[in-house]
């Protein structure tokens, strides 16, 4: 969980620019306790902003990160599970870091936007190209890192009034069935989009990032890419899944249960202490057998151990922390349980007292 502000197409050379950029990334900084890196490139008018929760390569892999001539920088928040097979394939290449997330840089530079179709993984991230000044944005396929877009203040919104007159005359032709509604809502769409896009564009992990300096700004849809050579968004994940027709094929439960297990396995990629949160329910219970089954066969075993590591949060005496505790010692967890009570006021406190028992001794040893 980074966090990731970006500022694209701005030409405000001033200080207080690059300090605004600062002051708004601080405002992720919950998201990424590690490390805060800042790129600028005021000629192509870029500000890049990154706030690192680090899980692979710690050491250094801090963000932004770059293409062995830094022609290339990419700012990401999540991780690509495939990268190892993505180099294997690639032409040679000089990385920096063993991050898992340099690789889109170097994997840009040789196929381009189709980047985004390669990525198997959770992701959102932005690239900007200093070779033609162009950029990219893009979001895994379900959306499960999230990513917001926005148009800046600094555009030529002395039109707004116009645009508003505009958006009104498409509904009410709509209404009166004079066009179909669709046509018009196109329209309106299109119109609003070409006003904001001259002004800068901007990206960011919270909406907190951008609700004071943007005109407007929405959620980027996921499954999509934003370019600027093309000007706006498009749909890059397109599975057979997505249209409406019924499958033919039957259902095969080994099927499912082989994408599922291969998806708790990939997931298991990390160089720092890792656990499950265990509910006791079906979904939780699922994942924590599936992970400590496979654990002993992967990388991550032979840093921190063979043992899974479970936590389960709640009221003393729930139902949920006896299903958990059931589980737990059904498939063998190293299981621990936090209780809510009067001093425990808020999730955050949750969180250090997590953080106290993850990095003990006996787990990092």
């Amino acid at each position: 969980m980074c966090g990731i502000l970006a500022i694209l197409g701005c030409y405000d050379k001033t200080v207080t620019k690059r300090s605004r950029c600062l002051e708004l990334s601080r405002r992720l900084r919950h998201r990424g306790p590690d490390w805060s890196g800042l790129f600028v490139d005021e000629a192509a008018g870029v500000y890049l902003a990154h706030e690192r929760l680090a899980i692979i390569d710690p050491a250094s892999g801090d963000q932004p990160l770059f293409n062995e001539t830094k022609e290339i920088v990419v700012a990401v928040n999540g991780e690509i599970y495939n990268h190892e097979a993505l180099k294997a394939g690639m032409k040679a290449h000089q990385y920096n870091t063993q991050s898992d997330c340099e690789v889109i840089a170097h994997l840009y530079e040789e196929i381009g936007e189709e980047v985004v179709v390669k990525l198997d993984g959770m992701f959102s991230f932005v690239l900007v190209d200093l070779r033609d000044k162009s950029f990219i944005a893009a979001r895994d396929p379900l959306g499960i890192t999230p990513l917001y877009l926005g148009w800046g203040s600094d555009g030529t919104f002395q039109l707004t009034l116009f645009v508003k007159f505009v958006t009104i005359v498409c509904r009410l032709a709509a209404f009166l069935q004079l066009f179909p509604a669709r046509i018009c809502s196109c329209h309106v769409f299109i119109f609003n989009i070409g006003i904001d896009l001259a002004g800068s564009v901007w990206f960011a992990s919270e909406m907190k990032a951008l609700k004071d300096d943007c005109e407007r700004f929405v959620t980027f849809p996921p499954g999509h890419i934003y370019s600027s050579k093309e000007g706006g968004l498009r749909r890059y994940y397109n599975p057979p899944w997505f249209n409406e027709s019924i499958p033919a094929e039957p259902y095969d439960p080994l099927i499912l249960r082989h994408a599922f297990e291969k998806s708790v396995i990939k997931r298991l990629m990390t160089d720092v202490p890792f656990g499950v949160l265990l509910s006791g329910g079906l979904d939780s219970s699922l994942v924590a057998a599936v992970a400590q089954r496979h654990l002993a066969g992967s990388k991550a075993a032979k840093q921190w151990g063979n043992k899974l590591h479970s936590f389960c949060v709640g009221l003393e005496g729930s139902p949920d922390l006896k299903a958990a505790r059931e589980v737990a010692d059904y498939i063998g967890t190293v299981h621990k349980e936090f209780h809510f009570t009067v001093q425990v006021r808020s999730f955050s406190h949750v969180l250090d007292i997590f953080r106290m028992h993850l990095f003990k001794d006996e787990f990092c040893a």
